[in-house]
């Protein structure tokens, strides 16, 4: 397994694959993280949280222009802290 099957992660605006947790520029969108609740958003959609199947699956919602799904409150809420700081 390559560095970039390891660390996959989702655009959190257009669910395509994005490098790096997504905290740049998307190449598919352009979209980019701007507020602590994004940068957390960015944070769980990455193997950080989430298994490929799940992944896969918010990224079919994300990209049917579903809202995007919430984590577990409590993942949530220290991935918050951790970029609000």
């Amino acid at each position: 397994m390559d560095d970039d099957e390891r660390e996959r992660s989702l655009c959190i605006f257009c669910g395509e694959d994005a490098p790096r947790l997504n905290l740049f520029h998307c190449p598919s969108c352009g979209g980019r993280p701007e507020t602590v609740e994004d940068l957390a958003y960015a944070m769980a959609y990455s193997r950080v949280l989430y298994t490929d199947a799940t992944l896969d699956r918010i990224a079919d919602e994300l990209r049917d222009g579903k809202a995007r799904p919430t984590p577990p409150k409590q993942d949530f809420e220290q991935l918050l802290a951790f970029a609000e700081s």
